[in-house]
């Protein structure tokens, strides 16, 4: 290859990477390429997000040698490719772990710094969300500059470090502080992790694999808070963090070793810089390369989620909609400590135990999900179009309406010392309904943007987790004013005023889109 006279565009496969590269967001831009002729000496580079226009020899231009040319994801190995996707699953669920194996210990935590308000018990818990809605800002652009694999070793580094700082903590607001810090370096996963997956395997993979990579976050949570409980009980809550910084020390050294860079730019320019300095010629280029340079490549997506989240009303009121849905959801998570404490003089590990509920629920919302993503595509499957975005909401109205049900249901058995069972199978109703409300908008919001999907998921989770750490804090006041029957009552009520929105979006969503075009971005 360093020696070749062909244009790198001339190779077989050469199109298979342009074309498979459509929906990145490739240092921000989306790359449309016009070869004159087979003896053309230049190129023509087009950017969607900038007036670029940069004229290369096209003999230099530097792309997949062929159509399964090793260096390109799509071929890795079998094994290799399950080595990534599982070392980027396991980063994952730690993460996502790392929100509830702390609730049963809100108690414990408030009594070892003599804290009386119990809202800062449910802060401990809610503000790491905060720092995974904050963390992706910086992530996602990050990545497109210097790969992927070097931001997971970053964000796992940083990971090690708050969460061994939350361990040595002397006061509830260094706890906090730290405690946001390890969320803004766990949210890694939440920008890369399934980019890193859509890299690996082709379209008709790709659904399966991420289905899996979903579930693996889901069983954490579900176990989390068992394993807190417990730790809390034997050890104390310090130990929760230690053990986050040590499986996270583990994980991020195996990462180091076995990671592989997906992120074809990155790829590819590593690949012409090599041929450079091989050669002593530097006209090898990219096929990605523009006259952008690395810091206005940086600036440009950082600025881009926050554009889409001002001026697209699809993705601001999903991310206020689905705000409030995780807002209730994590409230629940907070609330467990201290009503089946009170109520039933639970201790921490039977406390631990009770947030099952919640996680059979949502292993029962993803398994709705999963069947009706089956079905829709199913009955796609022989039709020339592709789903409408709008497909993907069909049914959240149902298992939206599963959340005030379950919110009565939790509220009132507690409230009233019924059998402990039927709050925890409320906390059931209402992971089910949150979790398939979820998954359906989240998807949802990608179709809308198919060209700037992780930009629109990242200001999506920015505001969505912003909303969702605050409402948390209302829950101790809320209850010990309201009482739990009255409190859930009163949720129950406003998810019941917010019933049409899933009926609204999806009945406005087409003229949404066209009327709101985001330019420029």
């Amino acid at each position: 290859m360093a020696t070749t006279k062909k244009s790198a565009l001339d190779q077989p496969g050469s199109n298979f990477l342009l074309s498979s590269n459509l929906n990145h967001e490739s240092k921000g831009n989306n790359i449309t390429v016009n070869i004159f002729s087979e003896k053309s000496e230049e190129k023509t580079i087009s950017t969607i997000s900038g007036d670029v226009s940069q004229e290369f020899d096209s003999e230099y231009l530097v792309s997949w040698d062929k159509q399964l040319d090793p260096l390109n994801p799509v071929n890795f190995s079998i094994p290799l490719k399950i080595l990534n996707t599982g070392l980027i699953t396991l980063v994952c669920c730690l993460n996502i772990a790392a929100i509830g194996i702390l609730a049963p210990s809100a108690s414990s935590i408030l009594s070892e710094f003599k804290a009386q308000n119990a809202s800062l018990g449910s802060l401990v818990v809610s503000i790491y969300i905060l720092g995974l809605g904050f963390g992706p800002l910086i992530m996602a652009p990050l990545s497109e500059v210097i790969g992927r694999v070097p931001v997971y070793n970053l964000s796992v580094f940083g990971f090690v470090i708050f969460n061994i700082c939350c361990a040595k903590s002397t006061s509830l607001q260094i706890l906090i502080f730290f405690r946001f810090l390890s969320g803004v370096f766990g949210s890694v996963t939440e920008t890369n992790g399934g980019a890193s997956i859509s890299d690996l395997f082709s379209p008709s993979q790709r659904g399966l694999v991420l289905t899996l990579y979903a579930l693996g976050p889901v069983i954490a949570g579900i176990i989390s808070p068992v394993i807190g409980g417990f730790i809390t009980d034997g050890l104390g809550w310090r130990w929760i963090f230690w053990l986050l910084a040590i499986m996270s020390g583990i994980f991020g050294t195996l990462g180091m070793v076995f990671l592989r860079e997906t992120y074809a730019p990155v790829i590819l320019e590593r690949k012409a810089a090599r041929l450079r300095k091989e050669t002593g010629n530097m006209r090898f280029r990219s096929v990605f390369q523009n006259n952008t340079s690395s810091r206005k490549t940086f600036l440009l997506a950082f600025v881009r989620p926050f554009k889409l989240l001002i001026f697209s009303p699809i993705i601001f009121s999903t991310a206020i909609f689905l705000g409030l849905v995780n807002g209730y959801q994590y409230l629940m998570l907070t609330s467990y400590s201290s009503i089946f404490r009170n109520q039933y003089h639970f201790s921490i590990s039977a406390i631990s135990l009770s947030y099952l509920g919640a996680g059979v629920g949502c292993l029962l919302g993803l398994f709705i999900f999963a069947i009706q993503t089956t079905i829709l595509y199913g009955s796609q499957k022989n039709k020339e179009t592709g789903l409408e975005p709008e497909t993907r909401l069909r049914g959240i109205i149902w298992t939206y309406a599963l959340m005030p049900l379950g919110l009565l249901l939790y509220g009132w058995t507690a409230q009233e010392k019924l059998h402990w069972l039927l709050p925890i199978l409320g906390t059931g109703v209402i992971s089910c309904g949150s979790l398939h409300v979820f998954l359906c908008i989240l998807v949802y919001v990608i179709d809308c943007f198919p060209l700037h999907a992780a930009s629109a998921s990242t200001g999506n989770t920015f505001l969505r987790n912003s909303v969702a750490t605050v409402i948390p804090l209302a829950g101790p006041p809320m209850f010990k004013s309201l009482g739990v029957g009255w409190g859930c009552s009163l949720l129950a009520l406003i998810s019941c005023i917010l019933l049409p929105f899933p009926w609204t979006i999806m009945k406005y969503s087409a003229t949404l889109r066209s009327r709101y075009v985001v330019k420029n971005i």
